[in-house]
């Protein structure tokens, strides 16, 4: 039994075990967060075309917002105000959800954490939470006055995509002044 543990000790197994014995609630979370790259089946950069039950509600040049005519506004226990698709030049990108409340907003944090892990608040005052994975990024706000909260489900790809464009589009706006 020494002479193994020795053993483990010394080829950096025992080491390695450990680590991933500490790893696993924070990397499962998002590992099942970009896993599911949706939200309800739709997937993150699925064309506008592919949902037939949408209707605008925004239109802003490349980002347009839709709601689903048929949605359903609970999740699980959780009734929830509003639930608005996000599109980027025709690809979903984002999923805004907006409770009403504090028994309902702490309902949806709840189900959140049950599927994701904790999330990662940086401030233990404020009830606001992040998921960052590789493909979706999850993002929970709640109002304290209010107890209203707004869940923020976003593609990193479609994001990235975003960011470039932006820069893009201010270098080339700047270099008119």
């Amino acid at each position: 039994m020494k002479l193994a543990l020795k053993h483990a000790f010394s080829s950096g197994w025992f080491c390695v075990g450990m680590i991933l014995a500490v790893l696993p609630a924070r990397s499962q979370s998002t590992w099942e967060l970009d896993t599911k790259n949706s939200f309800r089946g739709a997937v993150f950069g699925d064309s506008i075309s592919s949902y037939h039950t949408m209707r605008l509600v925004e239109d802003d040049g490349n980002n347009k917002y839709y709601e689903r005519t048929d949605e359903d506004l609970s999740l699980g226990s959780a009734q929830v105000k509003r639930i608005v698709y996000g599109f980027y030049k025709g690809q979903l990108f984002s999923v805004n959800v907006k409770t009403i409340g504090l028994v309902n907003s702490r309902a949806v944090l709840k189900i959140l954490q049950s599927l994701y892990g904790d999330g990662e608040q940086s401030n233990p005052y404020i009830e606001d939470y992040d998921w960052l994975g590789n493909k979706v990024d999850l993002n929970y706000k709640e109002n304290s006055i209010t107890g209203d909260a707004s869940i923020w489900y976003n593609s990193v790809p479609i994001q990235k995509q975003v960011d470039a464009d932006q820069a893009r589009e201010t270098k080339n706006g700047s270099s008119k002044f």
